[in-house]
């Protein structure tokens, strides 16, 4: 099967038959689907965190370059841990960011060597 694709735009979709998606889903497509404003994870970390999951090996260096408020920072310090150890690198231009990244992993990772 064809990886599922990401898109946004402005202007109807072949998906909607060339009639204007709601105002809900402001043109952003999911493989092909409109998707709402109130989609809870973005669509990459559904595909993302598995794959990551699966390549991840004892003793890897994972790099989050976008950590955002770390919930990917999370999971793949979860992944390094489940496969026999290993580290994680979170990056974000904006300081804000990794406030929150370092904020989120502490509380859900107490243990952490930060």
């Amino acid at each position: 099967s064809a990886p599922a694709r990401w898109r946004a735009s402005n202007v109807p979709s072949q998906s909607t038959g060339g009639t204007p998606v709601d105002r809900f889903s402001k043109g952003r497509e999911w493989d092909g689907r409109p998707l709402r404003d109130n989609t809870i994870m973005h669509p990459h970390s559904a595909l993302a965190q598995p794959l990551w999951a699966s390549v991840l090996e004892a003793g890897d260096v994972a790099v989050d370059a976008t950590c955002g408020n770390g919930n990917d920072t999370l999971f793949l310090a979860r992944a390094a841990a489940a496969a026999g150890g290993g580290s994680v690198l979170a990056c974000d231009i904006q300081r804000g960011a990794i406030a929150s990244a370092k904020g989120l992993l502490a509380r859900a990772l107490p243990e952490l060597d930060q």
